[in-house]
């Protein structure tokens, strides 16, 4: 008797343990209120790196007149743990590039995979060297155009030391979900202010959104002391504030090119790369 009860107990905690673990990954369709929570409920499992496991290769210090030592930080994702939604099908993701003092053999490479680990995009871009926080627009080609709804996408960004050693790259990784807004949350986007904005954006677990937002007002007004603190607690609530101070590179020195698409066959060429802009 006592071994039949205890078997009944143990069923009847699989079947709840497994009901919990399949409305877990029963997310809406649309961003809501619980945004939140239910993306922090379906990210078990997911492999997330938003900060690069150390540096690689040399780098140095930019020339200036303060001799104090600088700590060089490795590449790091603008990302909070755990996948992140996005209301928009082509989004733009933000990240810390590390200075490197042999640009001209190194490389980035950007991957995106579909849940069925399906190659979606791939791409590599030269450096420039300099250290600092720049942006990248998701493109769309002929065979992609944009993420599809409530399904996640993996993508990988490396940096490239020697194509022969890639167990020396750094390398960080995340997941997408593309989730359109509710018609309540687009509304008060439609009548917020762009601080307000990067809050809402925050508040739904939309962070490649919120970054973005906040990084286009901190370059538009570099003097305004409120946006300035805005940024360093919009990273300091996802633990990355040593970044706080990282310059957002202009289009004139960004690492990362943008492709615009045409179908020469020239394409790859460097007259159909135009550079990123926040």
């Amino acid at each position: 008797m006592f071994n039949f009860i205890e078997s009944s107990k143990l069923l009847t905690i699989t079947h709840l343990a497994l009901f919990l673990t399949i409305s877990a990954f029963a997310l809406p369709e649309e961003v809501s209120a619980k945004s939140k929570e239910d993306n922090s409920n379906a990210n078990e499992g997911l492999p997330v790196r938003r900060v690069s496991g150390g540096t690689r290769g040399p780098c140095f210090q930019a020339q200036t007149p303060d001799t104090t030592s600088r700590i060089c930080l490795p590449l790091i994702a603008l990302m909070p743990e755990g996948p992140v939604l996005t209301s928009t099908q082509t989004p733009t993701l933000l990240f810390y590039i590390p200075t490197i003092s042999n640009p001209q053999k190194v490389q980035v490479e950007f991957v995106l995979r579909d849940h069925q680990d399906q190659l979606v995009y791939e791409t590599t871009f030269p450096v420039s060297g300099q250290g600092g926080i720049v942006s990248f627009k998701i493109p769309t080609t002929e065979s992609f155009k944009g993420l599809e709804s409530n399904q996640y996408y993996h993508w990988y960004l490396s940096i490239i030391y020697d194509p022969l050693k890639r167990d020396q790259d750094q390398l960080v990784e995340g997941w997408l979900s593309y989730r359109p807004l509710e018609p309540a949350i687009a509304s008060q986007l439609a009548q917020a202010t762009p601080l307000e904005k990067v809050q809402l954006y925050q508040k739904h677990n939309l962070w490649h959104e919120a970054f973005y937002t906040l990084a286009q007002l901190k370059q538009n007004h570099p003097e305004d002391g409120v946006i300035s603190e805005k940024w360093r607690e919009l990273l300091e609530s996802i633990t990355l504030d040593m970044i706080a101070s990282e310059p957002l590179l202009k289009s004139t020195t960004f690492p990362f090119y943008s492709l615009t698409y045409n179908s020469s066959p020239l394409m790859s060429s460097p007259q159909f790369y135009s550079a990123l802009k926040f």
